[in-house]
């Protein structure tokens, strides 16, 4: 019975509170009620507005910015690399886009595509002992060889460089590592001495929330690194060639940077400013001046110091015969 009454009360209690509610709100407060809401209303669609104005302001000075860049980046790299061939290597996932925004700025720069090719995913997924007895085949070919104790990546990566550099044995390096079924490069076109290599990485991967599981243990700043055998990798293109990496500054730029490897890096791939940049790493590269060029924090500085690329080096002809030696022939 106590139970019964208990709620009939709390019933009673709800039903009085909003009648007084219902009361107030179509009485007295009705009016107040109306005009705060109003004024609200009014404030909200006042910042809607304000928001789209500097939205719209902030997106002319992007656009304004972006076409100063592109017009102080075309006299910066004007002729940088002129007379030059500089070959691309594009790696797994790399995208269309930034291969061309790359592309572009070299050919503003005067230089000449010695080569395009693009690492398949067979060189991800061929099997270890496949790999291994390749890699052995292919160490016959190449000049320099590489240390005894080279990785089966490195000696395919060693491969590909000295492919892309165009030399006495271009032409086979390129039928055993383009051919078969399971092809590691897919090279378009001719081959041709390149000067330099520009190696095209993706961009970052997109960070997506994951519950850390109970016995996980935090990792150090750095740890979450692209598989460090692409470190090795480059490190053995840039034995064949100048070499030139722009990637993720997070991942494979970093990877190499923490290495140590003597070679020039571009971070924050997919940026206008990282396309421009690469030309000009190229001509410090040619100069033997190696950078860590980006906005990433493992950086060393935006851009690098501008100088031109070290003039080339005309083959030397053979010398003609002078008459003594003629003589001395004919006698």
């Amino acid at each position: 019975m106590i139970d019964f009454r208990y709620h009939l009360v709390s019933l009673i209690s709800v039903f009085l509170a909003l009648a007084v509610g219902i009361v107030l709100g179509a009485g007295p407060l009705q009016e107040s009620i109306g005009d705060t809401l109003t004024d609200q209303i009014d404030v909200l669609r006042a910042d809607r507005d304000q928001l789209r104005i500097d939205i719209a302001e902030r997106t002319m000075d992007l656009e304004d910015r972006e076409a100063w860049i592109v017009d102080v980046g075309e006299q910066l790299v004007e002729d940088s690399l002129a007379g030059r061939d500089v070959a691309l290597l594009v790696l797994p996932g790399a995208t269309d886009d930034d291969v061309a925004a790359v592309a572009d700025q070299l050919e503003a720069a005067g230089a000449g595509e010695a080569a395009r090719a693009r690492l398949t995913e067979a060189w991800t997924t061929t099997e270890p002992g496949y790999r291994q007895t390749f890699s052995q085949q292919l160490a016959g070919y190449l000049d320099p060889a590489p240390d005894a104790e080279a990785s089966s990546d490195e000696v395919l990566a060693t491969a590909v460089g000295q492919m892309l550099a165009g030399g006495a044995e271009a032409e086979v390096l390129r039928e055993l590592l383009a051919g078969g079924d399971e092809p590691f490069v897919a090279v378009d076109g001719d081959i041709v001495p390149a000067s330099a290599l520009v190696v095209v990485g993706p961009r970052p991967e997109p960070v997506v929330p994951v519950e850390p599981a109970a016995s996980a243990t935090p990792t150090e700043e750095g740890d979450d690194v692209e598989d460090p055998a692409w470190a090795d990798v480059v490190a053995a293109f840039a034995t064949a060639l100048p070499t030139v990496t722009v990637g993720s500054g997070a991942e494979l730029i970093l990877a190499i940077r923490e290495a140590g490897i003597p070679t020039s890096t571009v971070d924050s791939i997919g940026e206008l400013p990282a396309a421009i940049t690469v030309p000009l790493a190229i001509a410090a590269e040619l100069n033997g001046v190696h950078g860590r060029y980006g906005f990433a924090p493992s950086a060393e500085s935006p851009v690098p110091v501008i100088v031109p690329a070290p003039p080339l080096v005309a083959p030397e002809e053979p010398a003609e015969p002078t008459a003594d030696a003629t003589a001395g022939a004919d006698g």
